[in-house]
């Protein structure tokens, strides 16, 4: 929950079973600020575009996920963590994975 706070740049998608759909710039542009009162900002192009509560979750294999209401399909999925980049992993259920990197 704690790793989570701060705010996060939308790098890039990768669908594995939709391939048509990974790798484009759609969401170029897109942060995420996850706050400390189980809230989150979504941000495009520096505004606000939506305000959700959110919630950290017993995900798949011993793994955390988010519930968040309104949904963020960029959020769907396992959340894993590599040094400043966080995936939200949903490539096991055949969705894809979105990369976001910690911004300074």
């Amino acid at each position: 929950k704690e790793a989570l706070i701060g705010e996060w740049e939308w790098e890039y998608i990768g669908c594995f079973w939709n391939p048509e759909d990974a790798n484009n710039d759609d969401f170029k542009g897109m942060t995420i600020e996850f706050k400390s009162d189980n809230t989150l900002d979504v941000r495009e192009n520096g505004q606000i575009t939506q305000t959700s509560n959110r919630k950290v979750v017993n995900g798949d294999v011993d793994l955390f996920a988010l519930d968040v209401d309104p949904t963020v399909t960029q959020l769907y999925g396992r959340i894993l963590f590599c040094d400043e980049r966080v995936e939200f992993n949903d490539s096991y259920i055949d969705g894809c994975d979105n990369y976001f990197k910690r911004r300074k």
